[in-house]
């Protein structure tokens, strides 16, 4: 059996065609990937937010974290906005 990588970004698309279309197994037969496999990537983004790892390195860690922050903030300010 051979293992398949997938880009951060093929992943990301993926999930937010899930919360799109709101079936999994459907989306999965799109790609001809199994559930199994959408389902899990779909939970990694819902428990750190990304399907993205973070760097190794510290600065470049931070960095990221820093990137990440500012663009939840101006997500939830924009959201704040639109509720208003």
């Amino acid at each position: 059996m051979v293992q398949k990588q997938y880009s951060y970004e093929f992943k990301e698309q993926v999930i937010k065609e899930c919360n799109e279309v709101g079936n999994v197994s459907l989306v999965a037969r799109m790609h001809d990937i199994s559930p199994n496999t959408v389902h899990g990537w779909v939970r990694a983004a819902k428990k750190i937010g990304n399907v993205k790892p973070l760097p190794k390195n510290e600065a470049k860690r931070l960095s990221e974290v820093k990137k990440r922050l500012e663009s939840v903030s101006k997500e939830n300010n924009t959201l704040k906005k639109d509720t208003w």
